[in-house]
C-alpha cells in the first residue's frame, strides 16, 4: 500500500521560526532603545483579548517615558 503524499503542516521550520522571533526582539529592542513607543502589559493584554474574541477595539495609548538624570 502506497503511504500518502506529505503535506506540509506549517510552512516555516520550527528553527526558522525560532530565528525569525529572535530577530524581531532584536529589532524590537533596538527601536525601544532609540525611543520607540511604549506600552503598558494591561493596555495590550485588554487590546489583545478584545481582538481575539472578535471585539472592536482601540489600539492602547504609548506611555510617556520617564527622563532619568
Amino acid at each position: 500500500m502506497d503511504s500518502p503524499p506529505k503535506l506540509p503542516i506549517d510552512s516555516m521550520h520550527p528553527t526558522a521560526m525560532r530565528k525569525s522571533f529572535l530577530y524581531d526582539a532584536i529589532v524590537s529592542a533596538k527601536d525601544v532603545d532609540t525611543g520607540g513607543a511604549l506600552y503598558t502589559l494591561n493596555g495590550v493584554q485588554e487590546y489583545l483579548i478584545a481582538r481575539t474574541t472578535g471585539k472592536v477595539a482601540k489600539r492602547p495609548e504609548p506611555v510617556t517615558r520617564a527622563t532619568t538624570i
